[in-house]
């Protein structure tokens, strides 16, 4: 769910209109999120990466993480976006992280 994809329009959370964010997926109310705080499936509460690609840098490392929704009440939630994409993109910082529900 990286945000330059979608910022450039190459991925599915691109739509003519902009992004995606904030579309329903579904009616259930599901949220996927990551959380580096989730019982049983803690990490650090720091970004470590060892290459840099679309939405992670070795440059983040160090940066605090936090939980993000992914999807968010059957809606899309927030897209990954390295430090540097944030300001480019004039977004906020959104790590990337371990999937859990």
């Amino acid at each position: 769910m990286d945000g330059r994809p979608a910022q450039e329009g190459r991925s599915a959370f691109a739509g003519p209109e902009g992004l995606r964010v904030g579309e329903r997926l579904t009616d259930l109310p599901l949220t996927l999120a990551s959380d580096p705080a989730a019982a049983g499936l803690e990490t650090e509460p720091f970004l470590t990466v060892t290459h840099s690609g679309e939405g992670i840098s070795v440059f983040d490392n160090g940066a605090l993480t936090r939980r993000v929704e992914r999807v968010s009440g059957g809606a899309i939630g927030e897209l990954t976006y390295s430090r540097a994409e944030a300001a480019e993109f004039g977004t906020r910082y959104t790590p990337p992280g371990r999937t859990c529900s």
